[in-house]
């Protein structure tokens, strides 16, 4: 008699697993400087699907790409939680939330309600208020993090160059409202384009190395977000 066995194949467990997710975020990233920051691109960005591409408009492609791509590092964070302690339950809540804001623009909103009470301080209303607490909240939580995954190098560092990213990130938004009132130009276009330009597109890298660190299967399937 013969017998015939169907076996699943292991889950990589390597951070080069998510190389497509890189080359996706990549792409969008090239079409978004295209549409922005070259002349011919410029021309066409307003009218679809080109205008699909362009990153600081709500619900286009890279908009969308970072909501879920978040959501989902959020997910594999908080399902380490239990093995892993606190600190991976929190960051998990953190980029959920965050994902949710970015799809609603509840930041936004926010600002909208406090900007009479705070007054004009040189940048938007919410990087005064929710910014700090976003930093300290993921510098806290990165830094155990980071701790955890001692034994683990290639989780670590993209870890390590998310946090970084979204910290640069955030403070390239904290220099918009500057940049905006700006003469600079380079190769022809305002600054306040290459400076949204490049926060965009450190917030659509950044959630890829989140991923890799919260879902890549660690070493005998003892950690965060495990697949198996």
């Amino acid at each position: 008699m013969t017998t015939i066995s169907c076996q699943l194949p292991e889950p990589r467990r390597g951070v080069t697993a998510w190389w497509p997710l890189a080359t996706i975020a990549l792409l969008l990233c090239a079409g978004d400087y295209f549409l922005r920051l070259t002349y011919p691109g410029r021309a066409i960005n307003h009218t679809p699907p080109w205008s699909w591409l362009v990153a600081t408009a709500e619900s286009t492609l890279p908009t969308l790409f970072t909501v879920v791509v978040t959501f989902v590092a959020g997910l594999g964070f908080w399902r380490a939680g239990p093995r892993r302690g606190t600190a991976w339950r929190v960051t998990g809540a953190l980029f959920c939330y965050l994902a949710i804001d970015d799809l609603l623009c509840l930041h936004e909103r926010l600002g909208g309600w406090l900007e009479p009470c705070v007054g004009d301080h040189g940048a938007y209303v919410w990087v005064c208020t929710l910014g700090p607490v976003f930093a300290i909240t993921g510098l806290a939580c990165g830094w155990r993090l980071l701790r955890d995954l001692a034994t683990e190098p290639a989780r670590r560092a993209c870890l390590f160059v998310a946090f970084a990213a979204l910290a640069v990130a955030l403070g390239f938004e904290a220099f918009e409202s500057a940049a905006l009132d700006s003469t600079v130009r380079l190769r022809g276009m305002r600054l306040v384009e290459w400076n949204q330009w490049v926060e965009e597109s450190l917030e659509v890298l950044a959630p890829v190395l989140l991923v890799a660190a919260a879902w890549t299967q660690p070493p005998h399937g003892t950690g965060a977000g495990e697949l198996g």
